[in-house]
């Protein structure tokens, strides 16, 4: 307990706070196996703000060499509003392709809580809830509110496909990874429900430079590779 007290300390009382600004990011795509991590394939991330609207955007895919093995692409995208310091999505929606097949595409009114699934049909869920982050968004928001909590969990209402729920993002502390060679030191976070790691970054506007999610029986994790403010 005393060492998290000290962790809060050293990011609420000596880190500079930092607002998110339009950024491009590149990651490098692994998969995790017993033979260690391999480079499949990369990840595009965008985010545009404008006044108080924001458009974020990723575009991932295996590169040439592995796609005659394992050909996935993945485009999610994520539009709304910025209010105090809240990133409230109007909008999300996710294609995501292997091979030549599409294996998911859903898109999300996330005002109204409308989810049009082309193999389910339309699922409302009703007005009733509080503030709601959706898959993309969800990182905008953790920047914003690891600078400004106290708490050690981050709680979100979380909304996909499968409906809505309440998640919970513990905050584990500060972790030295390397990034590009360059020795770093990061916030690392865990969600144990949606198996997602991510460690995040004061540079880079508290955004994730490692990215580690386990879908059914694989692992796979991003790894930042280039950021530019835009």
């Amino acid at each position: 307990m005393k060492n998290f007290f000290i962790f809060i300390f050293l990011v609420f009382f000596l880190l500079p706070a930092h607002s998110i600004s339009s950024f491009s990011a590149k990651y490098d795509l692994y998969l995790n196996n017993n033979l260690g991590a391999i480079k499949v394939g990369r990840a595009d991330y965008e985010l545009v703000v404008t006044n108080n609207v924001y458009f974020f955007r990723i575009n991932a895919m295996t590169d040439k060499l592995w796609s005659a093995i394992y050909d996935y692409s993945i485009k999610e995208t994520s539009i709304g509003l910025i209010e105090s310091n809240k990133f409230i999505g109007d909008y999300y929606e996710i294609i995501e392709n292997q091979g030549d097949t599409t294996s998911d595409k859903y898109a999300i009114n996330t005002f109204e809580l409308i989810i049009n699934d082309p193999l389910k049909g339309k699922l409302e869920l009703g007005t009733n809830s509080s503030f709601i982050v959706d898959p993309l968004n969800l990182y905008l928001n953790i920047s914003g509110d690891i600078q400004k909590s106290g708490s050690k969990v981050l709680t979100y209402n979380f909304i996909n496909k499968k409906g809505l729920s309440q998640k919970e993002f513990t905050i584990i502390g500060l972790e030295n990874i390397e990034i590009n060679d360059i020795e770093i030191e990061t916030i690392r976070i865990e969600c144990s429900e949606l198996d997602l790691v991510i460690n995040v970054y004061k540079d880079y506007d508290f955004m994730p430079v490692f990215i580690s999610k386990t879908n059914g029986k694989s692992n796979f994790s991003l790894i930042l590779n280039d950021f530019k403010h835009l």
